[in-house]
């Protein structure tokens, strides 16, 4: 039920991009495609939830398959500035990112520096 209700909310949400651009006051986000549209839902009991891809290149492919079972480790490089800000509320990010594929032994590494 949570996957459907998921899906029809980015469907409604899609329909809103019309109305709207990326941000421009950093120059990178002024070269998004507005169209990238995703979400991923991790609840407390270990279910995920995601529509649409949420780590893409340049031509919108996902960066990650679907992970089911693994692990990650997110690390916040701009939290050194000690301004205390949260990460979610910054204009901008530098992070490293981790991710383990315990099923395909795999580990995947990304940076978003912006």
């Amino acid at each position: 039920m949570v996957q459907e209700i998921l899906e029809q909310a980015m469907e409604e949400g899609r329909k809103e991009i019309v109305h709207g651009e990326t941000a421009s006051y950093i120059p990178e986000l002024g070269n998004v495609d507005k169209n990238h549209l995703g979400i991923c839902i991790y609840t407390a009991g270990g279910e995920v939830f995601s529509a649409g891809p949420y780590l893409t290149d340049d031509s919108g492919d996902p960066l990650l398959p679907g992970i089911a079972n693994g692990f990650y480790r997110l690390i916040d490089r701009h939290s050194d500035a000690g301004d205390g800000q949260n990460l979610l509320e910054r204009a901008s990010l530098n992070v490293t990112l981790a991710v383990y594929d315990a099923d395909s032994d795999t580990l995947y590494f990304c940076e978003m520096d912006t």
